[in-house]
């Protein structure tokens, strides 16, 4: 009995803890049909990686075709506390921030010079869909977005 009880406690202390999976951590396609932009995007494709690049850190990598057919790709680490960060790509004026406020939901911020867009990058309960949400004002006035992504 009591080689048992040690062996027990010695797989316990050996054994690794394990975190809490990251619900957002894979890849997500766009679903065009259920998205909506007030600024009229020009996207007909979209793909979104996200992957684990350290303890509360991510690396989001966005693979953009607009209709004309010409392919951007855009990729930031951040680390989910609201600091700003530049990600590679077309604009670089953009900064943008993280925080987590749940397991499943982060809030993002996104700057650049005259507009600043808020909202929230959420996981549905059953892992399934990424639903991004954006809102601010712009030079054209008032904007709103909602991209709905799921699971490949």
């Amino acid at each position: 009995m009591t080689h048992t009880r040690n062996l027990l406690l010695f797989l316990l202390a050996c054994s690794p803890l394990v975190a809490a999976e990251n619900p957002f951590i894979g890849a997500w396609k766009e679903d065009f049909a259920k998205s909506y932009d007030t600024g009229g995007t020009m996207t007909k494709s979209a793909t979104i990686r996200i992957e684990s690049a350290g303890e509360n850190r991510v690396r989001i990598t966005q693979d953009l075709v607009d209709v004309a057919g010409k392919k951007t790709q855009v990729v930031g680490e951040f680390t989910l506390d609201g600091s700003d960060t530049h990600p590679s790509g077309p604009e670089t004026s953009l900064t943008q921030s993280f925080r987590s406020i749940k397991p499943n939901v982060w809030e993002r911020v996104a700057k650049r010079p005259g507009d600043i867009r808020r909202g929230y990058w959420a996981v549905s309960n059953d892992g399934k869909m990424l639903i991004i949400t954006a809102f601010g004002n712009d030079a054209k006035g008032e904007y709103y977005g909602q991209r709905v992504l799921e699971r490949q």
